[in-house]
């Protein structure tokens, strides 16, 4: 078995996700025996400690490539100061997004919702840590939906929020740990594409999936 931190635990589209680090440094991502994501009763929750037997899942499709089969866990004593332990333990990227995935993010005019997509270079892997180089402000999609807004005079992006852990704070102050990872592949609709070339391709968006105060 294998000593596990529980780090985020969230909700993309029709899914409860949560993340984990091992003792080793491998970023997991927990999927039940059958392979399904967690049940919302899941009795996993950010800052725990868990003994886990997992091995990778079957047809993992990059950048997705933590997904682990979880067969058998013990909870074990909380861990008291999680955000001490990430800092002694990961590398976060620092600066502005185009630190982020090898910098393969993009995003629409208008929108300005990073994401990758199928049509560009892949990035090797679907979460990572950050520290901001400027404060996140709390913010609202066009669907009213939460996110945090990164702005500079060259660069806006608004970044879903999708944290089930932690309660969306006004602001997340420039240079805090937050974690981030990909939303599972989806293609956005084409009802009115004309033909193949103007489809649009299948995306993974970008999401703030905890952060650490």
């Amino acid at each position: 078995m294998v000593k596990v931190w529980i780090v985020a635990k969230s909700r993309p589209p029709a899914a409860i996700v949560v993340h984990g680090l091992s003792e080793d440094g491998q970023h997991i991502r927990l999927r039940q025996p059958d392979g399904s994501y967690l049940s919302a009763h899941t009795s996993f929750a950010v800052g725990q400690i868990w003994d886990l037997t997992f091995h990778p899942a079957p047809r993992r499709v990059a950048p997705h490539v933590e997904d682990v089969i979880v067969t058998r866990w013990q909870q074990l004593e909380p861990e008291p100061d999680l955000l001490s332990h990430l800092l002694a333990r990961v590398k976060p990227w620092e600066g502005g997004p185009d630190k982020l995935f090898a910098g393969h993010l993009r995003s629409e005019m208008n929108k300005n919702k990073p994401f990758i997509s199928e049509r560009d270079p892949i990035a090797p892997i679907s979460m990572g840590y950050w520290r901001p180089d400027v404060s996140l402000i709390k913010w609202h999609d066009a669907d009213r939906r939460v996110c945090y807004r990164y702005y500079t005079p060259d660069k806006e992006l608004l970044i879903h929020y999708s944290d089930l852990s932690n309660s969306p704070i006004s602001m997340l102050p420039a240079h805090t740990l937050v974690h981030v990872a990909f939303s599972p592949w989806w293609t956005p609709g084409n009802k009115y594409a004309w033909d193949k070339s103007s489809q649009v391709e299948r995306r993974c968006y970008l999401s703030i999936a905890g952060y650490y105060l």
